[in-house]
C-alpha cells in the first residue's frame, strides 16, 4: 500500500536502512505524529504490512505469497497497531489487561442480532520506543490515518477446545489439522468507523455450544490507514497499509479482494450503501515452518495481549438436525461444512459438522455413515434442551436405517433426544454398488412439527449417466475442479469423494473405475 494516502508526507531518514539489493530498501518509519506507525518497516517507500508478533514475508519472484520462493525476514517482525478488548465500551488511559479464561464475557446467540451482544471497544496503539520489546503494547492513542475509517471487527472460536485459534501443534495433536483449519473462519464480524481514536461497538455471534462445550472467542481488529480518496474504492477505504491485532494467519490486505468478498463483476462499495468485508488468510499457516512456526497461534490463556476473549453459548432448541463425527486430520472445512462443540456419548466435548447435506458411498455394505441426531437452535449450533424431544427419523430414496431397529422399518425410526448429547444413528445405501439413484433425503420431525431436511448425495463415476464410465466422465469432473459446494456450477454429481470441492480426487475416482459399466439411475 502506497505511502501517499498517508496524511503526513514520509522522509526516509530512517533509522536503520538496509540495502538487500534492487527492489528493497527496508527502512524504519520514524514519524512522531504517526503515532501507530511509528517504527514500521517501510520497503521502497511503503508501510509494510506485518500481523504482530510474526515475521515480514514477502512473495518472491512469482509475486505469489505461500508458494516456495516466498522471502521471510525473521527479524523484521511486525508490531501492534490496534487493541481490542471486550465486555467494556472504554479503554482508557493505558489498555486494561485481556481476560483470562473464566472471566471473559459470556453471551448467548441468537437470529437476527437479538441476542446480548459482545461489548467491546478497540483504539490504536503506539509503537514501543526502541529497545523495548516488539510485543509490547505501548499506549492508546489518537491516530490522524483512522479518522472515517472503518474497522473491521472478528471473531474466531476455538472449535476443538484446546485453547488455541488455528493450526498449532501447541496443543499435543499433530493430528487435528483439518478441525484448526476451520478456526481460520470467522463466527462474527462487524464494522464500526473510527474517528481516529479509540471506538466502541457490539458483536452478535453467529456459533456457540451447549453448556458443557461452551465456545470460546477471540475478538480481532483490521483496518486499513490512510485518508479516503473517492478515486479510490469510492472512498469507502483509504488506498493504505492494513494495520492489524494479531490475527491467526497472515491476511490478504487488498481491499479489492476483501471487499465484498472479492466477487468477479461487483461494483466497489459506495459510502451509503452496505458493504461486504472479510478477514481470510493469504497463506495457510503450517506450524512446523522452519522460520514461521507457530508466529500465528492464538492462545486463549490472556497472554495474547493485543486480542481479548468472550465465551458463546448455543440458544434455545428448536429443532433436531443431523451431525457426524468429522476426521480430525482429514476433515477439509468449508462454510457449508460448519463444525461446531458437542458433546459425544459420556457428556465430553466433541467436535462435531452440522449436516447441511450428507454424502453416502454407493457401495452396498462395504460401508455405513454413523451420525448423530442432536438439538439445534435457530442458527444450527448443538443446544441444550430443556425437555425430551421426541423425533421421527425418516429416509426417502435408496438409503436405510441401520441402527437404531425398533420397529422392523428400515426407512423409519421414532426417537427420544435427552439433552445436548443426542442419538447415534446409523445409515446405508441400499443394494450394491452403483447401482441405485444418486439423491436420497433423511427427514426429522419432532413432536411439535418442527421439520428439518438433509439432502443425500450418492455420486457414481458414470457422473453423466450414459451406462459407461470413461474419458467423458472425467473431462467433466476435470473441467469443474475447483468448484466448492455453494459455487455457481457446483455440481455434486462430480463430488465423488462428498468433500464439497470438486478436485483431483474425484478425478481419480472416474478414471479408477474406467470402463466400468454402471446402471443407469
Amino acid at each position: 500500500m502506497k505511502l501517499r494516502s498517508l496524511q503526513t508526507p514520509v522522509a526516509l531518514g530512517a533509522l536503520l536502512v538496509l540495502t538487500l539489493g534492487v527492489g528493497e530498501c527496508f527502512s524504519r518509519y520514524s514519524f512522531a505524529d504517526q503515532p501507530m506507525l511509528f517504527l514500521d518497516w517501510m520497503d521502497d517507500g511503503e508501510v509494510t504490512e506485518i500481523a504482530p508478533g510474526s515475521p515480514m514475508i514477502r512473495p518472491g519472484p512469482d509475486l505469489l505469497l505461500g508458494t516456495a520462493d516466498d522471502v521471510i525476514f525473521i527479524f523484521r517482525p511486525g508490531d501492534v497497531d490496534l487493541v481490542i478488548r471486550s465486555d467494556r465500551t472504554v479503554m482508557g488511559a493505558t489498555f486494561p489487561a485481556s481476560h483470562v479464561p473464566g472471566t471473559e464475557p459470556q453471551v448467548a446467540v441468537a437470529a437476527f442480532a437479538t441476542g446480548i451482544p459482545i461489548d467491546f471497544v478497540v483504539a490504536p496503539s503506539t509503537h514501543p520506543n526502541p529497545g523495548t520489546p516488539i510485543s509490547d503494547l505501548g499506549t492508546p492513542t489518537v491516530s490522524p490515518n483512522l479518522i472515517g475509517v472503518p474497522i473491521i471487527i472478528a471473531a474466531f472460536a476455538d472449535i476443538d477446545g484446546d485453547g488455541f485459534i488455528g493450526i498449532t501443534e501447541l496443543d499435543g495433536d499433530p493430528g487435528d489439522f483439518g478441525i484448526e483449519d476451520s478456526e481460520l473462519t470467522p463466527v462474527a464480524q462487524t464494522v464500526v468507523i473510527s474517528d481516529g481514536g479509540e471506538v466502541a461497538g457490539q458483536l452478535f455471534p453467529a456459533a456457540g455450544g451447549p453448556t458443557a462445550a461452551p465456545l470460546r472467542l477471540s475478538l480481532v481488529a483490521a483496518a486499513w490507514a490512510g485518508t479516503l480518496d473517492p478515486a479510490f474504492q469510492n472512498g469507502v477505504v483509504p488506498d493504505g497499509p492494513l494495520v492489524m491485532t494479531h490475527l491467526p494467519f497472515h491476511p490478504k490486505t487488498d481491499p479489492s479482494v476483501i471487499l465484498q468478498g472479492g466477487a468477479a463483476g461487483l461494483a466497489p462499495p459506495t459510502a451509503n450503501g452496505p458493504v461486504g468485508a472479510e478477514i481470510k488468510p493469504a497463506l495457510q499457516p503450517d506450524p512446523n515452518h522452519p522460520k514461521i512456526g507457530e508466529a500465528f497461534t492464538m492462545p486463549q490463556d490472556g497472554t495474547n495481549l493485543s486480542t481479548d476473549l468472550a465465551t458463546a453459548l448455543s440458544g434455545p432448541a428448536l429443532r433436531a438436525g443431523l451431525a457426524r463425527r468429522p476426521d480430525p486430520a482429514t476433515f477439509d472445512g468449508l462454510p457449508s461444512r460448519p463444525l461446531r462443540p458437542g458433546l459425544d456419548a459420556g457428556g465430553q466435548r466433541m467436535v462435531l459438522e452440522v449436516l447441511q447435506r450428507l454424502a453416502v458411498a454407493d457401495d452396498g455394505a462395504a460401508s455405513s455413515v454413523v451420525l448423530q441426531v442432536i438439538p439445534l437452535d435457530l442458527l444450527g449450533n448443538v443446544a441444550d434442551l430443556v425437555i425430551p424431544l421426541d423425533v421421527e427419523v425418516r429416509v426417502e430414496g435408496p438409503i436405510a436405517i441401520i441402527s437404531p431397529d425398533t420397529d422392523g422399518d428400515p426407512f423409519r425410526e421414532t426417537l427420544q433426544v435427552t439433552d445436548a448429547r443426542g442419538l447415534e444413528i446409523i445409515v446405508d445405501d441400499l443394494g450394491g454398488a452403483f447401482d441405485g439413484a444418486n439423491t436420497a433425503v433423511v427427514h426429522i420431525e419432532d413432536q411439535a412439527g418442527a421439520v428439518s431436511r438433509t439432502p443425500v448425495f450418492l455420486p457414481d463415476p458414470d457422473v453423466n449417466d450414459s451406462g459407461l464410465v470413461d474419458a467423458s466422465d472425467v473431462a467433466l469432473v476435470d473441467a469443474a475442479k475447483g468448484l466448492r459446494h455453494g459455487d455457481p456450477g457446483f455440481d455434486p454429481n462430480l463430488d465423488l469423494t462428498g468433500d464439497g470441492r470438486i478436485g483431483a480426487d474425484d478425478s481419480a475416482v472416474v478414471q479408477a473405475a474406467s470402463g466400468q459399466t454402471i446402471a443407469i439411475p
